[in-house]
């Protein structure tokens, strides 16, 4: 399975031109956050967990988007560095450190401007971090993990933060919010994208560090992932810091 992260909750998009005219036909179902540099986030969630983020400048055109999926972790992290891109101002990649384990990790933060001040580096945060699949897969036991070409990592939690190190083990020039991930799904829920139609599963995945969110458009698994079930696969992070944190 590898799909782009709109698709794995339920939306397919052919393009930016596409998603556009989406985002503006259904504009007024969009809750607008300002953000102190100008411009503002619109938040749009379907199935009480599915999100897309939408990115204006300060004259409401509109620069970028970005999905997440709410759930239930609240893993603690701390912030270690900030990314930033002049052509794409309301965009940031955070550097952090998981505090249970010192595994370093980059994600998304898709409402970046809106907590760069609680982003600061040495800051310890819960975060709530969710998972896109890139390329994934899910087992019914142990056997099948074991047989496929993740059988060589821990199906009971690993994870390998591959958007941060070369193959030769070497840091990457540019940091990316990738993992290689493997784990048990802990809970799991056939949901629909109210707007789409489409259905998509939702699950929280017990992986090395905590508990993480992801989600399958529900007609590309072979194997349902319901509780019980294994996943391995890489994954595109994005992260928000849990309200109070």
């Amino acid at each position: 399975m590898s799909k782009n992260a709109f698709h794995q909750i339920g939306y397919q998009f052919q393009g930016p031109q596409q998603m556009a005219q989406f985002i503006e036909k259904h504009a007024a179902e969009f809750n607008t956050i300002p953000t102190p540099v100008g411009g503002a986030y619109s938040v749009l969630t379907t199935a009480n967990c599915a999100q897309i983020i939408a990115q204006y400048d300060p004259q409401h055109h509109l620069i970028g988007c970005l999905p997440h999926i709410a759930g239930n972790s609240a893993i603690e992290a701390k912030i270690s560095d900030t990314l930033e891109d002049p052509r794409h101002p309301l965009d940031g990649i955070v550097l952090a450190d998981f505090v249970s384990t010192d595994v370093p990790f980059a994600f998304d933060c898709p409402m970046y401007r809106v907590h760069q001040q609680q982003l600061l580096p040495e800051r310890v945060h819960k975060l709530q971090i969710c998972a896109f699949p890139m390329q994934a897969e899910v087992f019914k036991n142990e056997k099948q993990f074991k047989k496929s070409p993740y059988g060589k990592f821990a199906s009971d939690g690993c994870f390998i933060p591959n958007g941060l190190f070369r193959p030769d083990n070497k840091p990457v020039e540019k940091p990316m919010p990738f993992a290689i991930m493997t784990g048990t799904v802990t809970a799991s829920h056939h949901m629909k994208n109210k707007l789409t139609k489409r259905t998509f599963w939702h699950c929280e995945l017990a992986t090395y560090g905590g508990s993480i969110t992801t989600a399958f458009d529900a007609s590309d698994v072979k194997v349902k992932p319901t509780k019980g079930t294994l996943l391995g696969g890489t994954f595109r992070l994005s992260a928000l810091p849990v309200a109070g944190s």
